[in-house]
């Protein structure tokens, strides 16, 4: 392929309107970045990821 040809496929099979960036970091100074960008923030406690993926790792 050609750069050009990667460029198109990827275009075509990528939606950047869907993708969902994972940030992991102390809240209190990564959301005002993340903020000024105006896009949607949805923080997640770590307590709250970590249990469920002991949860779904015991089953």
């Amino acid at each position: 392929m050609t750069v050009a040809q990667l460029d198109a496929a990827a275009r075509a099979a990528l939606d950047p309107k869907k993708f969902v960036w994972v940030v992991v970091g102390d809240a209190a100074k990564v959301k005002p970045q993340l903020d000024s960008l105006g896009l949607p923030v949805e923080v997640v406690p770590a307590a709250s990821v970590a249990g469920s993926a002991a949860t779904a790792a015991s089953k």
